[in-house]
């Protein structure tokens, strides 16, 4: 099995920066 990590990184007006993690095996 595979094991791939996923970061996700979005910049708002709101948020300065938001970073949301994923894992999917």
């Amino acid at each position: 099995m595979f094991r791939h990590k996923l970061i996700y990184c979005y910049s708002g007006e709101r948020f300065p920066k938001i970073c949301i993690d994923f894992k999917i095996i």
